[in-house]
């Protein structure tokens, strides 16, 4: 299958050879065979998924409530380590 190639000259005036567009694009190959799946499943993703909600189950929440209004700096600081040990732990 040739190229139908043809000599121009570009804006310069040099000469510069060019494949016609038409034959650029070649023909539509077939389709091959199904290929195999992914590395993991649909049901593994899942539960991977679904486990990293436990990640924080070892922190505990902050039950009582502030009774000041507004924070105390003992407060504040007592929301800063909760928020260090949340993110902290997130990150294992």
């Amino acid at each position: 299958m040739g190229r139908a190639i043809r000599d121009r000259k570009d804006r310069k005036g040099r000469k510069a050879i060019r494949a016609d567009r038409r034959d650029r694009r070649g023909r539509k190959g077939e389709s091959g065979p199904q290929g195999p799946s992914g590395e993991v499943t649909e049901a593994e993703l899942s539960a991977a998924i679904n486990g990293t909600s436990a990640n924080t189950n070892g922190i505990a929440t902050l039950d009582t409530p502030f009774g000041n209004d507004p924070l105390s700096l003992a407060d504040g600081e007592l929301l800063r380590a909760k928020l260090n040990e949340l993110i902290l732990n997130g990150r294992r």
